[in-house]
């Protein structure tokens, strides 16, 4: 294969270990690989030894996880003794990739330059796949992949030609054939949802007068950072037996994952749910210190110009809380299905968020979750995406909860206000 340019990096995740029960059941079963080499072998450097083009099973000598993912490396002499390569990881649920310059090189080829400068593929890249494109933001050489195009690219017929298109650069990167057809062996196995765990949607008391700061305080105890091994991201207790709603890119194949409550107090969780489509995991906690879960604004969608506010752990801080508004509710639809199915209800916020966000909640100024922060448009400031809580109950088949006939209000979000509360308050 050859290359034009810079090339892209897109990771995903996946989930592993096959097993009768629901929570122990794998998202890929066993794809033809033709090697295995440990999870934290070096891929990135010039001249490192990993097998291209073909399937590589990636295990993990800690804690036995697995994964599968098929590299690539591309270059292209430019003709002025330099060589302009690219190196990718394309995983279940993620491309990875990495640009270098190496000098010193001969008219033909550079089996001795030495490398001038190295970096992460440039956000957003293109991801051309037959007639299809996909506009995915990413972050440090890392993307998410479109659950459309892996579906795509699985039930392809033929040879699919698939390319990827460096952002402003303009420039196309051809995939070779052997790489595309490892891809579709791979997306091939690829389960898109696990069986749904049991989850009872309760409506847990809100009080709007006690003020942003007493709320904020009260909502933290309830958010949890998370440590997967391949980075960092957040989450909440959405469940009364303290089930944590997170991104299932935060926690890509991984079984067990770490996790930190606000008072530094951890412990450890498994993965009991992942859907790709809605980029949604369901944790359960080995031991669950917080029960009384976040209210989830389960009965409305917000309006443009509420005032929102973020919880999580951006860059590993934790504990973090950003402010700003509802800046739009969209539908997802063009280059918004990159990320999550069209139709797909869409929350965009100012509050600023960063990498570590992630599965976390944006919460309204009740303290209600209206959505799980998803991902921010790396070529803009201040367009930050959070999936719909009500998207997300709907993709686990959660039932409204059947409020007694006590008279007692609730608020739009359908959490009940505190007895004596005018009926202004509730709407």
């Amino acid at each position: 294969m050859q290359l034009r340019s810079y090339l892209l990096a897109l990771l995903i995740a996946t989930a592993s270990a096959a097993a009768p029960s629901a929570s122990a059941q794998q998202l890929i079963a066993d794809p033809p690989f033709t090697a295995e080499i440990p999870t934290d072998q070096d891929w990135k450097t010039p001249g490192s030894k990993v097998p291209l083009s073909t399937i590589v099973k990636l295990k993990s000598s800690f804690d036995g996880n697995v994964d599968y993912a098929v590299f690539d490396r591309d270059w292209l002499n430019n003709g002025d003794s330099t060589e302009t390569g690219a190196f990718t990881k394309w995983s279940v649920d993620t491309l990875q990739g990495i640009l270098y310059i190496k000098t010193g090189c001969g008219l033909l080829a550079c089996p001795f330059g030495r490398v001038r400068d190295s970096r992460g593929l440039p956000s957003p890249v293109i991801i051309g796949l037959a007639d299809q494109q996909y506009r995915i933001y990413g972050d440090e050489g890392s993307f998410t992949l479109p659950s459309a195009l892996i579906k795509q690219l699985s039930e392809s017929s033929g040879e699919p030609s698939l390319s990827i298109k460096l952002g402003e650069s303009g420039k196309v990167l051809p995939i070779g054939k052997k790489t595309v057809q490892s891809l579709k062996s791979l997306y091939s196995v690829v389960s898109a949802k696990d069986p749904v765990p049991p989850f009872k949607l309760t409506t847990p008391p809100i009080n709007p007068a006690a003020g942003f700061q007493k709320i904020v305080a009260a909502s933290l105890d309830k958010v949890v950072g998370i440590k997967s091994g391949i980075g960092t991201g957040t989450g909440f207790v959405a469940e009364s037996t303290g089930l944590i709603f997170t991104n299932r890119h935060v926690v890509q194949s991984k079984k067990t994952v770490d996790i930190s409550y606000a008072d530094g107090s951890e412990t450890t969780a498994e993965v009991i749910f992942r859907d790709r489509e809605k980029d949604l995991a369901i944790l359960r906690p080995t031991s669950a210190r917080i029960k009384t879960p976040l209210p989830l604004c389960y009965a409305s969608y917000p309006k443009p110009g509420e005032e929102v506010f973020a919880l999580g752990n951006p860059r590993g801080l934790a504990n973090t809380v950003t402010r700003g508004i509802v800046s739009s509710v969209r539908r997802s639809e063009g280059e918004f299905r990159s990320v999550v199915p069209e139709g797909t209800t869409l929350i965009q916020t100012d509050a600023a968020v960063n990498p570590g966000n992630s599965g976390g909640p944006l919460l309204n100024a009740n303290g209600e979750v209206i959505g799980i922060v998803t991902f921010k448009r790396s070529a803009g400031e201040g367009l930050n995406f959070a999936l719909s809580v009500i998207d997300a109950l709907e993709a686990i088949q959660a039932k409204r909860p059947a409020l007694a006939a006590t008279g007692q209000l609730v608020s739009a979000c359908g959490n009940l206000l505190p007895k004596g509360t005018s009926k202004s308050a509730s709407k």
